[in-house]
């Protein structure tokens, strides 16, 4: 779920009280960014980050690692050693398994088949709140709750879907059906300039974040720009090298940027983009 698509934090279209609850009585961050991925699934790679406390570089195949005992510094345990009566429940695909299975109670949510997809929420709710009845309330509680929704299939209750009209609803400045050129992608960005390298395409865009939030002027190619781009481009190296990513930012047979979109909506013959993100911030999940 995009951040700009909860009420509290500024979208005016969508209803989300839940969550407006939680961001009115929690904390949210603001600018928590993906950091990196070695697949389109940057979901996995974030989660073992949060359960580790290691960058995507120095996890072991980037979080798929099966049979892994896992580090002595994951989260659950360190919550564990203060004290806290630890819970987790969330699906076990695509997930870093010792991080999981570190929790004093782990269940996971595979039972949940795609006719009960719109009503997952509701059960994973549940199941929490069961957990919170049952136990003793000699010491605090740590709970990370992962539900499987919103994802694939995209559905909801229909009472849901009644409150709005898709028509009706505003989509992003910068939404584009498709990709505008097949891609191989690094990005680096600080508060206000964000850098994007496409090695396989030999392609590079700069944007001005507080002119052009929505990134819609590609400013790489303007002479005054030459010197930033460089500047942010040995940037780029350094954080590579302060990170063990070994990813490089140039290929001895980049292939051409321009790609046809296929015309039932499928992969571009050449369409494995090989997405690849590395950077001080990386570009906001989405």
């Amino acid at each position: 779920m995009r951040p700009d698509c909860i009420g509290a934090l500024g979208n005016p279209h969508i209803r989300t009280p839940a969550l407006d609850q939680l961001v009115e009585r929690g904390m949210s961050f603001s600018r928590a960014y993906v950091l990196g991925a070695n697949s389109g699934a940057v979901c996995t790679p974030s989660r073992t980050m949060l359960l580790t406390g290691r960058t995507v570089f120095h996890i072991s195949n980037g979080g798929f690692a099966k049979g892994e005992k896992g580090p002595e510094t994951l989260w659950p345990k360190a919550m564990s050693a203060a004290g806290y009566e630890t819970f987790h429940l969330g699906k076990k695909g695509n997930s870093y398994r010792p991080g999981m299975e570190a929790f004093d109670t782990c269940l996971y949510t595979d039972d949940i088949g795609a006719k009960e997809h719109d009503v997952s929420a509701k059960v994973c709710a549940d199941r929490v709140i069961d957990f919170l009845d049952k136990r003793k309330a000699d010491r605090p509680f740590f709970i990370y709750l992962a539900p499987p929704v919103p994802h694939d299939p995209r559905i909801a209750p229909k009472e849901l879907m009644d409150l709005y009209t898709p028509s009706s609803i505003p989509l992003p400045p910068r939404y584009r059906p498709v990709h505008p050129f097949d891609n191989g992608e690094m990005t680096v960005r600080d508060e206000r300039w964000k850098l994007i390298r496409y090695p396989l395409v030999d392609t590079t865009q700069l944007f001005d974040l507080q002119a052009d939030p929505n990134e819609m002027d590609d400013l790489s190619a303007k002479p005054e720009h030459a010197d930033r781009v460089k500047a942010m481009l040995e940037r780029m190296k350094q954080l590579q090298r302060e990170l063990d990513d070994p990813v490089p930012l140039t290929v001895d047979q980049p292939r051409p940027p321009a790609w046809t979109p296929p015309a039932d909506g499928g992969d571009a013959k050449s369409g494995k983009r090989g997405a690849r993100k590395a950077g001080k911030k990386g570009a906001p999940q989405e």
